[in-house]
């Protein structure tokens, strides 16, 4: 007969930390940086643009929806989705209207206290990349970060 020896395994210690960090990518990636079943259904296809005011008739917010609406064709090549969204009111998307309870749960999701005047950017990959007070959100920078993103840069190449 033949003597069999037994060695102690340590091929898991090995792979424990790779493991781990294969995991964890997995999660976030299956969790995604921003879940709303509302944003859920931009992702990969359009970017978001939330715009979060106390009310329809804020002055900031007046200023930037005049705007927003003369600078239309600038958000559809960028391929942009506003979101107007008002703790009490008709909030909305370029789409349809919105649900107070959905309004919340974005509030809640971005940390944005009901009244607080601000602006989200959400990348077609569902991160925020940027935020800002609706006081001072100049849409040329919002334009110029979309375009610095590396999908929107293939996106410029692609139609030259």
């Amino acid at each position: 007969m033949m003597a069999v020896t037994m060695r102690p395994v340590r091929t898991m210690a090995r792979f424990t930390p790779a493991f781990l960090c294969f995991t964890a990518v997995l999660v976030l990636a299956l969790v995604g940086p921003v879940r709303s079943a509302e944003l859920d259904a931009h992702l990969w296809r359009e970017r978001v643009l939330l715009v979060f005011a106390p009310r329809a008739d804020h002055p900031d917010y007046v200023r930037l929806a005049r705007e927003l609406d003369r600078r239309a064709p600038d958000l559809d090549e960028r391929q942009l989705v506003v979101y107007r969204l008002f703790p009490h009111g008709a909030s909305r998307t370029d789409h349809k209207p919105l649900e107070a309870d959905a309004v919340e749960d974005l509030q809640q999701r971005f940390g944005v206290a009901a009244g607080q005047a601000t602006l989200i950017l959400i990348g077609k990959d569902g991160g925020e990349k940027m935020r800002a007070a609706l006081g001072g959100v100049d849409l040329d920078a919002v334009f110029r970060r979309v375009d610095a993103m590396p999908m929107r840069r293939l996106e410029m190449q692609g139609r030259q």
